[in-house]
């Protein structure tokens, strides 16, 4: 049977045109084969042209992975050390050449280890030897000093000698004569004084006398450093971030100002500002640290806590249009009445005892003397004195007779429906600066040409020397040139026929001048000078004790009124003298300086994580050995950075240091770069010194100061607490930041007031009232911290803050509002106030606290180490009211009566009859005294 033949209509399988087909079919994935193959060649080539970075270590693994991997890796170690050992027959020349390697190694190494002791030898050498400099000139210093201090002790105790000698013979006495004796000042004291002045006052002229001293600081040296900008070095794929604004300073200037030899320095450099404090224990800190900062950290959160819960609750106080604006304040010493100062020169007096507070004392002003600078009230609120603008020091009684109608109407004021009508101070004395009622015109200072002039006063207070009847009859007034004039009241009355009231607290010193230095009102005066600037505190430690003075150049003088600080020219030196340091050291980016980048994690693209990871690990294990101390400066950056600038371990030295800078992410705190730079310190001057307050207690002193803008510091005000008592600063230090335009501002406007408060009882600390700028904060005078701030409560615009926040839409102040505070019932107030305002605008803060968490916050301020302050210092939130509204003294009488024994009690009759008796023995005081004319 013949084949059958094919059909052109059927083609094989095998044919030319399947194959085409196919091929065209499988294009594609053969395309993609050779692209997947090209990569994976790609891949491996860069992973074996990169370094091995552990991609396979067993940090690849998880957890339930490691013991198997642990496993295979013994067992495939095994195996390969058996197959080598085995398989590979050992090589004796390669053997030998490995042990001569080895010993010459060892030998070099031998070497290297000989040269490098040598060399570590000559190093120690020659620190030892620099040490011995050092030493050596210590102590040659400390034996000429303590030569020179021989010298002056023998010459002193010889003239001592002497003039005891010449009073022994000449009075007969071994003792000497008695300092009250008038031939003492002729003698003994005149002696002394020519002593005290040869040496202070006459060194061009007695120089052949003079004892042998050390030479002083060099001349004033003002040294420019023009630096151009710094050049770093670019590295590839390498971002150094802009978060630190360290750029090299334009101009540096280094002053050194001499000072006298009595002058005691205040130095604030070794404070650190409290915000940059970490409350965190480090490694190095011994128990008795960590266990202050633990507690510092709880105190200063409670207090933080505490005030957030506080009320705020804004009321107005207006005035009539004749006042035109308030320009002083200034509360009595018991916080139950303000006085108030007008821009027309008025003063007035408010009841702060009573809602809404009410004046009951007006003092219209007749004459145009200008505002009122400056108020003060005497320990009893019975004087009330005011210096204003032209000069003038006027004083008040108190105590004075009810207003007249037409100061009323001038005051816009009425009778209120208590029928209590406002009095009128009771006028006292005026000293008018133009005329002359403050210069000295008879007197030994006038004889002697001591008197410079006419001035006028600045500043006044009453001095704390009481009479009989607890009345202050001095006034201590401030001149303008520095000098300070002390006036007695008491003998301004020409009336022969009174007796004068006998002075039992510092009594006025007699000397054996017979005339006595007076002013153009007859009136008496002693004069204390040593300042050279306008003085601008006056006050006296503790309210009573002796006089501190402050002066623009920050010299502040302790005065003691004592017949040793009468001076040979019959005025007074104070017995003490300080200097607050008026520059502070900073550090600035050195010019030849050059980042030296340790770690960055902005590496671009290509950049591996887990490196980078590893990379950030060991650069924080490098931080942490390091053991840094808190940072010196920190920027908050607008890119979510955070950038710390810390000193070098152990402290940055007087020449250029190694400064590091540390850059993290703010929400997680993860380092983001670090890198170091070299700094040298600079002295940056104080553009002014703004502010000087006493706290109410009148033991410690408040230091604000402005700061020009040093790079990378911008320009900020210092607030400093001195010590009255022990004349040391406290360990805080408050830096706040303002703007360049602000700094430009303050230097010639008042933009910027304060006042401290109170000690505010549950939390213990004094709390300083700001106003800059238009904007109010509070800070604590225990931990420095922000306790109050005007902020927005939807949008709040101050960051990290968890004290009170009180809305901007309860105040609305201008740039030039100043503060003042006063705390009375349990709250405190701060009350604002402007010069062009006739108005007062308070802000009151009650407590809304739970008595437990009063407690608590009473427990944390004892275990802080804060001391008990007596109640009538401080403000207490708790009420205290009288059981049955008695008066004080009826009180107090009924109190002295239920100490009588048992047997002696009085019946119901009785108590109540001896009740009634007291109130009718107090209704002729309380009428004559009006002492409840203000209630």
């Amino acid at each position: 049977m013949a084949p059958r033949g094919r059909s052109s209509g059927h083609r094989s399988v095998h044919s030319g045109g399947s194959y085409v087909k196919k091929a065209i079919e499988s294009m594609p994935d053969a395309m993609d084969r050779i692209w997947n193959l090209r990569d994976s060649l790609h891949d491996d080539y860069v992973k074996k042209r990169k370094p091995y970075a552990g991609e396979l270590g067993i940090a690849s693994y998880l957890p339930r992975q490691i013991p198997s991997y642990l496993l295979v890796r013994k067992l495939v170690e095994d195996f390969v050390d058996n197959f080598i050992v085995t398989n590979i027959p050992p090589d004796h020349q390669v053997q030998k050449k490995d042990l001569k390697r080895k010993k010459l190694n060892e030998k070099e190494k031998d070497w290297e280890k000989t040269s490098k002791l040598l060399t570590e030898r000559a190093a120690v050498q020659l620190v030892a030897e620099e040490l011995l400099l050092e030493v050596t000139s210590s102590m040659t210093k400390d034996v000429a000093s303590e030569g020179i201090h021989q010298d002056l002790l023998f010459k002193r105790m010889s003239a001592n000698m002497f003039i005891r000698e010449a009073e022994a013979q000449a009075t007969g006495d071994p003792r000497g004569r008695d300092p009250n004796d008038p031939a003492y000042d002729l003698i003994t004291r005149t002696f002394y004084t020519l002593q005290k002045n040869r040496d202070n006052f006459k060194k061009h002229i007695w120089t052949h006398s003079q004892l042998t001293k050390l030479s002083g600081p060099p001349p004033p040296q003002i040294i420019q450093i023009v630096t151009p900008p710094v050049k770093t070095k670019k590295k590839k794929k390498v971002n150094i971030p802009p978060e630190a604004p360290v750029s090299a300073p334009k101009l540096t200037t280094v002053v050194h100002q001499p000072m006298e030899a009595d002058v005691q320095l205040i130095t604030y450099d070794h404070l650190h500002p409290v915000d940059l404090k970490s409350s965190d224990a480090r490694p190095t800190d011994g128990a008795s640290i960590k266990k202050q900062k633990f507690w510092n950290d709880v105190y200063e959160r409670r207090e933080a806590k505490y005030w957030s819960k506080l009320k705020p609750d804004v009321f107005i106080l207006p005035m009539a249009r004749r006042c035109l604006g308030v320009t002083a304040i200034r509360p009595s010493p018991d916080h139950m009445q303000l006085a108030v100062g007008m821009k027309s020169g008025d003063v007035v007096v408010y009841n702060t005892q009573v809602h809404p507070w009410r004046i009951v004392k007006i003092d219209c002003s007749q004459e145009a003397d200008g505002h009122v600078v400056h108020l003060a009230w005497s320990l009893d609120s019975s004087r009330l004195l005011a210096v204003k603008h032209s000069g003038t020091v006027t004083v008040w009684l108190t105590i004075g007779h009810p207003a007249s109608k037409e100061h009323l109407r001038l005051m816009e004021l009425t009778a209120n429906e208590t029928r209590v009508q406002p009095f009128s101070l009771l006028h006292l004395h005026t000293f008018n600066a133009a005329q002359g009622d403050l210069t000295l015109t008879e007197g030994p200072l006038v004889e002697q040409g001591s008197s410079r002039g006419q001035e006028k006063a600045t500043l006044a207070a009453f001095f704390p020397s009481l009479t009989l009847f607890t009345t202050q009859h001095s006034v201590c007034t401030a001149l303008q040139n520095g000098d300070v004039l002390k006036l007695d009241l008491e003998t301004a009355n020409t009336d022969t026929n009174l007796h004068k009231s006998p002075i039992l607290l510092k009594p006025k010193i007699q000397t054996n001048v017979q005339v006595p230095n007076l002013v153009r009102q007859k009136i008496e005066a002693e004069l204390l000078r040593e300042h050279k600037h306008p003085i601008i505190h006056l006050d006296f430690v503790g309210n009573i004790g002796k006089m501190i003075t402050v002066d623009r150049s920050g010299l502040i003088c302790l005065w003691k009124y004592d017949k040793a600080q009468l001076s040979g020219f019959e005025w007074f030196l104070p017995e003490k003298k300080y200097q607050l340091k008026m520059s502070k050291i900073s550090y600035a980016p050195s010019p030849e300086g050059i980042y030296k980048v340790l770690f960055t994690d902005r590496k671009g693209r290509t950049a591996h994580q887990g490196k980078i990871a590893q990379e950030r690990k060991q650069a924080q294990r490098d931080l942490i050995r390091m053991n840094l101390s808190d940072p010196w400066h920190v920027v908050h950056g607008a890119n979510e950075l955070d950038t710390y600038i810390y000193e070098p371990p152990g402290g940055a030295r007087n020449t250029t240091s190694v400064f590091h800078i540390v850059v993290r992410h703010r929400k997680t705190q993860q380092l983001s770069s670090y890198k170091t730079f070299l700094f040298q310190p600079v002295q940056v001057k104080c553009s002014r010194l703004l502010v000087v307050k006493q706290t109410p207690s009148g033991n410690n002193l408040v230091f604000i100061l402005l700061f020009p803008a040093q790079s990378p510091k911008s320009p900020h005000l210092t607030i400093l607490v001195l010590d009255l008592q022990t004349m040391k600063l406290h360990n805080i230090r408050k830096d706040l930041d303002i703007t360049v335009e602000e700094h430009d501002t303050l230097n010639e406007v008042k933009i910027f007031s304060a006042d401290v408060t109170q000690t505010y009882g549950p939390t213990g600390s004094e709390y300083l009232f700001i106003t800059l700028n238009g904007r109010l904060s509070c800070i604590s005078l225990n931990t420095g911290a922000l306790t109050l701030c005007l902020d927005s409560l939807k949008k709040p615009q101050v960051p990290r803050f968890s004290g009170l926040r009180v809305n901007k839409k309860l105040l609305t102040l201008t740039k030039y509002y100043q503060v003042a505070s006063i705390g009375n019932f349990g709250a405190l107030h701060a009350i604002m106030f402007d010069r062009d305002t006739p108005q007062l605008t308070v802000l009151k803060l009650e407590d809304e606290n739970l008595p437990e968490e009063t407690r608590q916050m009473t427990k944390a301020y004892q275990l802080w180490g804060g001391k008990s302050c007596p109640s009538e210092l401080r403000v207490n939130p708790v009420d205290c009211s009288l059981p049955d509204m008695k008066h004080k003294e009826a009180e107090m009488r009924s109190l002295i009566l239920s100490l009588l024994p048992p047997d002696e009690e009085l019946s119901v009759k009785d108590r109540e009859k001896e009740k009634n008796e007291n109130y009718l023995s107090l209704t002729q005081k309380v009428r004559k005294q009006a002492l409840l004319s203000d209630l």
